[in-house]
């Protein structure tokens, strides 16, 4: 029997409605685009200054890498939230590209403060790649199990065992 209300007649709708976690997904996209142009805009404040356009003639491969950084991490993350796909490989790729890129921005910025510092940096990095390393190498077997597992059953399945003795 079909549920119905005073007020609705028709069936209850059975399938939830997704409004809610759409408006989430362009409401965090706004804000990655928000810090996103505001990174970008600061750059471009830097660059027009006497200062950061010394610091552009004296290290431009650090600055255009910084640049490139910065872009690439707002995209990995703006790509985190419009795919929405939070396991398996594809996220460990996701936080793999930001580690990369926040590593190496980070580096870089501290190369032309001070190098000693760069260089413990580099090795906190180091050892936070190796962590990841290590947590992805064990996800990474568990679906590699399940895969296989996975094929043997089906493979079990679609041979069935068929016996070949005839009934007497």
């Amino acid at each position: 029997m079909q549920h119905t209300t005073a007020m609705n007649f028709g069936p209850r709708n059975p399938t939830p409605i997704r409004e809610p976690e759409m408006k989430n997904h362009f409401k965090e996209s706004q804000k990655i685009f928000d810090k996103f142009f505001k990174y970008l805009f600061s750059v471009i404040a830097l660059k027009t200054s006497a200062i950061g356009e010394a610091l552009f003639k004296t290290h431009p491969i650090v600055m255009t890498v910084m640049v490139l950084m910065i872009v690439l991490f707002f995209f990995s993350r703006l790509l985190g939230t419009m795919l929405q796909q939070r396991n398996g490989v594809f996220s460990m790729i996701l936080v793999f590209l930001i580690m990369v890129t926040g590593s190496i921005s980070s580096v870089l910025v501290l190369t032309i403060i001070s190098l000693p510092i760069a260089w413990l940096t580099s090795l906190f990095w180091v050892g936070l790649f190796a962590l990841f390393g290590y947590y992805s190498f064990q996800e990474l077997y568990k679906l590699v199990l399940c895969a296989i597992s996975d094929i043997i059953k089906k493979l079990s399945e679609s041979y069935g065992y068929v016996c070949t003795r005839l009934p007497v």
